[in-house]
């Protein structure tokens, strides 16, 4: 709790120092902007915080990080988790989809974030997940030939493996490659 707390504030401060300069490097900040861009990031926290103790309830993933990017708004909202388990490529990818489906839903459900973002309501090029798989046993990444991580990054969707103590992406996709794929598996007779 203190660890999320310490990467809380520190998200908070690279934020509020990022939209606090001009172009020069100067701070510019009025104390009218600075309540702002607090009241931003608790909404912003807040909504995060919603997201993660669902995928925790009905995914038994786990929170390790959390940020956002964008000078002045807010330009993608981030959210990296462990999960315990193992998967292929397809369960990767279907439990990645469903990732940004419900942390869209989330975040389009908050009004109160359009005033603060650069584009409203968000999309998939708006969020940033990471999912890394962990081994219960080792406590390190799940070896090949199975996923190690998965993640979202603006739309572009990238797998890896791990081994010989390094991790390799093994495939890149965007959403909207990943949507019809899963689509597909889903009309298969083996699924």
């Amino acid at each position: 709790m203190i660890m999320k707390r310490i990467a809380l504030f520190i998200i908070s401060f690279l934020l509020l120092v990022s939209c606090a300069c001009n172009r020069d490097g100067r701070h510019i900040i009025t104390p009218e902007e600075l309540k702002k861009l607090e009241k931003c990031s608790r909404i912003e926290r807040r909504v995060t915080d919603v997201f993660s103790k669902k995928m925790y309830i009905t995914k038994g993933l786990v929170t390790i990080g959390t940020g956002g990017g964008g000078v002045g708004k807010i330009k993608t909202i981030d959210v990296s988790f462990e999960c315990y388990q193992e998967m292929n490529i397809s369960q990767a990818r279907k439990l990645l989809l469903e990732c940004v489906g419900g942390f869209l839903v989330e975040i389009n459900k908050t009004p109160e974030l359009k005033q603060y973002s650069r584009e409203f309501p968000f999309t998939f090029k708006n969020v940033n997940i990471s999912i890394i798989f962990i081994s219960i046993k080792t406590r390190n990444f799940i070896y090949s030939p199975l996923i190690a991580s998965a993640r979202i990054d603006e739309g572009n969707i990238m797998y890896n493996i791990y081994h010989d103590e390094q991790l390799d992406t093994i495939k890149e996709e965007t959403y909207e490659e990943a949507l019809k794929i899963v689509e597909q598996e889903s009309k298969s007779p083996d699924a």
